[in-house]
């Protein structure tokens, strides 16, 4: 008989990601807004890029609070 078993996340796997994430969101507000040189990014590419570490953050914390699998594995007994 298979056996199926859903693979989580510990709870504290999206908060140690966020100590990453959100310093990488902070440089990347600073470069959109306050350089001035042509290292500049612009609104577009930090609302872009934004989103798409919102989304990373939200997808790390549903799946270490047991909303989503990180994989599913399935074994013969």
């Amino acid at each position: 008989m298979p056996v199926i078993r859903k693979v989580y996340l510990p709870a504290w796997a999206p908060w140690l990601a966020q100590m990453v994430v959100f310093p990488l969101w902070l440089w990347l507000t600073r470069n959109a807004f306050l350089v001035r040189d042509s290292a500049r990014l612009g609104v577009g590419t930090w609302a872009e890029a934004s989103f798409v570490l919102l989304v990373v953050s939200l997808y790390l914390f549903l799946m270490g609070y047991r909303k989503f699998t990180v994989h599913i594995t399935c074994r013969e007994d």
